[in-house]
């Protein structure tokens, strides 16, 4: 345990009160911060568990595998700073993967599918993105493709459009 200095010679002092020997007091600089502490032992390397946990969270922990996690058969990557990472820092590899091929983030609606069902076989050709409407489970393109065949005239109607919240209304539909 790290000690600042008056906390220290206290210790010493009382100490030498109760067993009648002299503890020696050990300064020592902080392996992360740099920052001068007391012990009275030399073993210390941090002057606080602050930057103990520091040093040794991600790639400076002696566990650190290169920042990859199995789970379920999918790849999970360490990426702490990610915005879609869980409470661990971790990202999916195969989500990761297809936010590069499409050049944006993912929404929680976008879905990755493994077209050979291999969850860790995360190559560009094998992942295809769905998307979660009603009904689950439609590629994004073919989705496009019923758009716009079964609604022509409000797609046009939207491409057409400046902003959509003021000039598009979707229609009443009847049956029949």
């Amino acid at each position: 345990m790290a000690l600042t200095e008056e906390q220290g010679i206290a210790l010493v002092q009382e100490r030498k009160n109760r067993v009648g020997t002299v503890a020696r007091l050990f300064s020592f600089l902080c392996d992360r911060c740099g920052k001068v502490a007391f012990c009275l032992h030399m073993e210390p390397r941090f002057c606080s568990n602050e930057c103990r946990y520091e040093t040794f969270k991600g790639a400076g922990h002696p566990s650190w595998r290169g920042g990859t996690h199995k789970s379920n058969g999918y790849v999970l990557l360490y990426k702490p700073k990610h915005p879609n990472a869980n409470a661990l820092g971790r990202v999916f590899e195969h989500r990761l993967v297809m936010e590069r091929m499409i050049g944006r983030y993912l929404n929680k609606h976008d879905n990755v599918h493994h077209k050979n069902g291999v969850r860790s076989d995360n190559r560009p050709e094998n992942l295809e993105l769905w998307c979660k409407p009603q009904p689950a489970g439609q590629r994004v393109w073919d989705l496009i493709i019923w758009v716009v065949r079964n609604y022509k005239n409000e797609v046009k109607a939207l491409l057409e459009a400046e902003s959509y919240a003021d000039s598009f209304t979707p229609p009443i539909r009847k049956n029949g």
